[in-house]
């Protein structure tokens, strides 16, 4: 499948998406009207969520890899054991040439009306956070947008470094130490950027957990054999049609005795298959993400404490998902991928190339990863007040 990115002047809605099956091209049509009448600051900060779509809405980064959607046994079994490896399937291929095409257009067009990008990095970090949050010093260091891309590249990496330092060094201290950013030296890791939420993401843990989402969510597993051939999983068919236990064979029974012990569903005295809706949607949203937010779930409390007790997840508080780590480690460093794109060590070290036209590619990617670090920085200074002030959500509509 390919896509096909437009901007229309006339168009009144902001997006709209069309899937043109004789071409099998995805088409997405953006109002340029909506960019040319809303041109304050937070606006176009929020576009990269809610026009673009850089994140979902419990801020967890689009752009990583999605396991979940590499379906089929040759696709699931080619790459299992491969740590060393980032796999760029056709899914991530796919969403990765749109938002790169989003970039590239924005920030030409952003350019072309005198908003420089870096400026409203800048912006962020030295106005909007001592004023809606009262975070004094941070501080951002913008390229001139007369720079070749080679030097907005290397500026755009070491301050995505600095910022990062300056966010750990706030957690730790309280504030932004001017002293501490002085001596500290080295790469910052991105697992080791904390978070101020304490058990902020949760994971899943353990055998049980994984052969239950298995069992529900697997197009491998014995309960998608099915007569109902339209169902890509057994969660699917339990949810939208009527199952009965003695349909199944005996093999696949001991799957559903298993299901049963585990309390993920029920079956009535006629043999009937009911499953927990809420039990159900927390498995799939693991088994889709890898990763779920606890600050957004605080109506499903005593569910997640259950799973805990159960043993089926495990917390994190940390500033990135670790899906966004290892995206983050694939573009910005050489350590754990054998195909990463190092963009980090290129520019830092002066091995970037002297094509000015992959420099422009690579800029595009840093602008990412620099749009990435200020939504959860955002994002994680919102949670905070929050907590403060005893509020159990978040503002999603508008963030910034």
């Amino acid at each position: 499948m390919n896509m096909k990115i437009c901007f229309d002047r006339e168009q009144e809605d902001i997006l709209l998406s069309n899937f043109n099956n004789s071409k099998h091209i995805l088409e997405l049509s953006y109002a340029t009207s909506w960019f040319e009448e809303n041109r304050d600051y937070p606006t176009l900060l929020n576009n990269f969520i809610h026009v673009f779509q850089y994140t979902d809405m419990c801020f967890r980064s689009c752009f990583p890899i999605r396991p979940s959607e590499n379906r089929g046994f040759f696709a699931s079994m080619f790459f299992r054991g491969i740590d060393d490896y980032y796999n760029r399937d056709t899914s991530y291929q796919l969403y990765h040439m749109m938002h790169t095409a989003q970039m590239s257009w924005y920030y030409g067009w952003l350019a072309n009306e005198g908003l420089h990008l870096e400026l409203i990095f800048k912006w962020f970090f030295e106005e909007y956070l001592p004023v809606e949050f009262g975070v004094e010093g941070f501080f951002l260091s913008s390229c001139h947008e007369k720079s070749t891309y080679a030097e907005k590249c290397k500026s755009l990496v070491i301050e995505i470094e600095r910022v990062l330092k300056q966010f750990k060094i706030y957690i730790e201290e309280g504030y932004v130490d001017s002293e501490l950013m002085d001596v500290s030296s080295g790469a910052i890791r991105f697992e080791d950027v904390p978070s101020l939420c304490q058990d902020k993401y949760i994971y899943p843990h353990g055998d049980e957990c994984e052969n239950i989402k298995h069992l529900l969510f697997s197009d491998q597993s014995h309960l998608s054999l099915l007569k109902h051939e339209r169902y890509d999983n057994f969660a699917q068919a339990v949810h939208n049609d009527a199952l009965n236990y003695n349909e199944f064979h005996d093999f696949q029974k001991v799957n559903l005795d298993y299901l049963l012990e585990k309390q993920v569903i029920e079956i009535g005295s006629c043999g009937n298959i009911t499953a927990d809706i809420d039990i159900v949607g927390l498995l799939d949203d693991l088994h889709r993400n890898q990763v779920c937010c606890f600050s957004y779930m605080r109506k499903y409390v005593g569910l997640v404490d259950s799973f805990k007790t159960k043993g089926w997840i495990e917390f994190e508080s940390t500033l990135f998902t670790r899906p966004e780590q290892e995206y983050l480690d694939y573009v910005m460093n050489n350590s754990k991928f054998t195909n990463s794109l190092g963009l980090r060590n290129k520019y830092c070290h002066g091995a970037y190339p002297i094509s000015e036209t992959q420099n422009h590619t690579d800029y595009l990617e840093i602008l990412k990863v620099m749009i990435l670090v200020i939504i959860k920085i955002n994002e994680e200074f919102c949670l905070s007040a929050d907590c403060k002030e005893h509020i159990t959500s978040v503002k999603q509509a508008n963030p910034l």
